[in-house]
């Protein structure tokens, strides 16, 4: 929701780096604005509420540097945003969830040489809590279940088991 009305939006990226949203009311177009592009480097990494104000934003990875950087997006226009940090290069980014239930987003990394999982709780583009989670084994990889089957009032990390196909869950609290 790019625009705040409580409705889900689309956003496009197009083959020049450049970002749209389309504002959408059922299955109609309601408005929608051109972002313009994050710049040579930055890839689109997904979308979160970091600002804590309702609205998503956009979090992008600088393939080079491995820096992250946010856009906050109010009312179909870049309100703000900026560089957040790098994890370094053991860590890829896992997950995006509110899993310090702050309300605001927080990034989830994978340390791809011990699988150890690690948070970065942010209030915009501000670092404010985190830390060493866990390591669920080699053998699971994170993912995020759909909002309408993962009704939980703790965030909850879900694993699959790329040969067996099993699933195993943590409650982050």
């Amino acid at each position: 929701d790019f625009n705040g009305d409580g409705k889900s939006d689309l956003l496009f990226e197009s083959a020049s780096g450049g970002f749209a949203i389309w504002n959408l009311n059922g299955n109609a177009i309601s408005g929608g604005a051109a972002l313009g592009s994050p710049g040579a480097g930055w890839v689109y990494k997904g979308i979160g509420n970091f600002n804590g104000l309702g609205d998503s934003d956009i979090l992008f990875e600088n393939a080079s540097t491995g820096e992250y950087a946010s856009w906050d997006i109010s009312d179909d226009k870049i309100s703000g945003g900026g560089n957040i940090g790098n994890p370094g290069s053991a860590w890829a980014l896992a997950a995006i969830g509110d899993y310090a239930t702050t309300g605001r987003s927080s990034l989830l990394f994978d340390n791809t040489s011990t699988g150890q999982l690690t948070s970065w709780d942010l209030d915009d583009t501000h670092i404010v809590g985190g830390g060493a989670i866990g390591n669920p084994s080699a053998a699971y990889a994170v993912v995020q279940a759909p909002p309408a089957i993962k009704q939980q009032p703790a965030p909850t990390l879900t694993f699959i088991n790329a040969t067996s196909g099993q699933i195993a869950e943590w409650d982050v609290n």
